[in-house]
């Protein structure tokens, strides 16, 4: 190899490896050749092109090996083939696909979200009335000042008789009625405080007059009470007077009609158009009312079987309603009942529900009328033992007196 040669392929050396080390690929000699071989024949596909017809194409000769066994070499430099974005695709179809699953997970989740949202809604006891905020103070919401003393006094009264996730729930009756009530007490808490600080009442009278207020009965009696306003549509009450603010002392409300020692005792509010269920809160009067007449009205629904728990309960009118469903279970056991008015409603089963085996009766029953119903069955034996019996009304004919 003459000295020329040898400084050419030293040169060629140099701009091999600056180009191997930008991304160029060298060949070899046999694979130069084949490549070449193989690229003579004609490409059937047009994405593939032929080897001699690529640019960048470098070529050198180098004499190899001694003087006396020179050749010459084709050594051919080609660039990295470009990366042809198929990655890139399977990439975003990868992220479509996904796409597409969460979008699908999230409907599902709202459609059963959704079903159980209605199933709620047509619970009664989750009834969300939202006429009723217009009835409560200070916008407070059930659960603030929960570490207030009158939270906690209240609380511990009511959450025997309410199921806490309504008592504690911003927007079911029961929980707009905790609310007021805490807010009552923090009311007169701050009111007693005043009148003792200035020295207009004694501790003494402050003392009675905010026990005689805040006892467990008027707490419960005044609960039972709210839930019956904000059951029944409050702004469709032709009147409501005391109701609309629960300001003052429950018994000069309107439809209240007698109480003795601030037990609630009689409860007109007949033909006052009362739309909704009869809460079950209701039953809370059970010691002391004697009186519940609610006819008239629009109410639905089902009568809430603890009316049969009244100790003291003398008349009952429900008629001409919308209530439909048995009626309450033992109802007749209760002995101081002398009318029980159900007419005009939609009711069903039969009369057997009302009495019990081996209980005493109401013997003092004067009126019993269930006429307009949906009643099946006969009447019952124990009818013949009520003596003070003057007026019987069913619309059925299979008697076995």
């Amino acid at each position: 190899m003459t000295r020329q040669n040898q400084d050419e392929c030293d040169s060629d050396g140099e701009s091999l490896s600056s180009l191997e080390s930008g991304g160029l690929t060298l060949l070899s000699v046999n694979s130069f050749q084949s490549s070449v071989t193989k690229e003579k024949k004609p490409s059937t596909d047009p994405g593939k092109q032929e080897t001699l017809a690529m640019p960048h194409v470098f070529a050198s000769s180098c004499a190899i090996g001694s003087a006396a066994s020179e050749r010459e070499v084709e050594i051919a430099i080609y660039p990295e083939p470009e990366k042809d974005g198929s990655k890139q695709r399977k990439f975003k179809r990868r992220v479509g696909i996904a796409a597409l699953a969460v979008l699908g997970l999230i409907v599902m989740l709202s459609t059963i979200l959704g079903i159980i949202l209605s199933n709620q809604n047509d619970n009664p006891r989750n009834v969300v009335i939202s006429q009723a905020g217009d009835y409560m103070v200070n916008d407070s919401k059930p659960g603030s000042g929960a570490n207030s003393a009158s939270y906690g006094y209240v609380y511990d009264i009511l959450v025997d008789f309410s199921e806490e996730s309504l008592l504690l729930n911003e927007r079911s009756p029961q929980g707009l009625a905790f609310t007021k009530l805490v807010q009552e007490e923090e009311a007169r808490k701050e009111k007693s405080k005043y009148l003792a600080d200035s020295g207009i009442a004694s501790i003494e009278e402050l003392k009675e007059g905010f026990e005689e207020s805040t006892t467990p009965m008027r707490i419960i009696q005044r609960f039972a009470l709210m839930n019956l306003f904000l059951y029944t549509q409050p702004d469709q009450w032709h009147f409501s007077e005391g109701w609309n603010d629960f300001i003052g002392n429950e018994c000069s409300w309107y439809g209240i009609d007698y109480c003795e020692q601030f037990e609630v005792r009689r409860i007109d509010l007949s033909s006052n158009n009362l739309v909704g269920t009869i809460p079950e809160e209701i039953c809370l009067l059970g010691d002391y009312l004697e009186e519940l007449s609610l006819g008239h009205n629009v109410f639905s629904g089902q009568i809430p079987s603890c009316l049969s728990n009244f100790k003291r309960l003398e008349v009952i009118i429900l008629k001409d309603n919308n209530l439909s469903g048995w009626l309450p279970a033992g109802l007749m056991h209760i002995l101081s009942l002398k009318i029980v008015d159900f007419s005009q409603n939609t009711l069903s089963g039969t009369l057997d529900v009302l009495f019990e085996e081996n209980r005493p009766v109401a013997t003092g029953l004067q009126i019993f009328d269930v006429s307009s119903n949906m009643l099946t069955g006969t009447i019952p034996d124990e009818f013949v033992e009520m003596s003070s019996l003057s007026k019987f009304t069913t619309d059925m004919t299979n008697f076995n007196w």
